[in-house]
């Protein structure tokens, strides 16, 4: 039992954490976001919200694995998801970045 409720409490804290800067960005996004010039490869911005969400479940399962020595091999694992984003996120930037200097 006690290892459901530290599951459930890094869930609530992750997903927690992303659902307020979710709330910080909305103000922005359909404000000087939405004037940028993009790349043809920019994903959609329904996208965004489910992507993170997913990711931050994910770091929550993975810090839980490691919380509980259940598998600090699989919670490496559950972090490429993150990495692959992140550097995705990052060549977007770059690109939105160049666009628009």
């Amino acid at each position: 039992m006690r290892k459901t409720s530290i599951l459930i409490a890094l869930l609530l804290l992750c997903l927690g954490v992303a659902a307020a800067g979710g709330l910080v960005n909305a103000r922005s996004v359909g404000t000087w976001y939405a004037d940028l010039q993009k790349p043809a490869w920019t994903p959609p911005g329904w996208l965004f919200a489910p992507v993170w969400t997913v990711l931050y479940a994910a770091m929550a399962v993975a810090a839980w694995l490691v919380w509980t020595r259940n598998g600090a091999r699989a919670a490496a694992l559950l972090m490429f998801p993150y990495l692959a984003w992140v550097t995705f996120a990052t060549a977007l930037n770059f690109a939105i970045w160049r666009l628009n200097l």
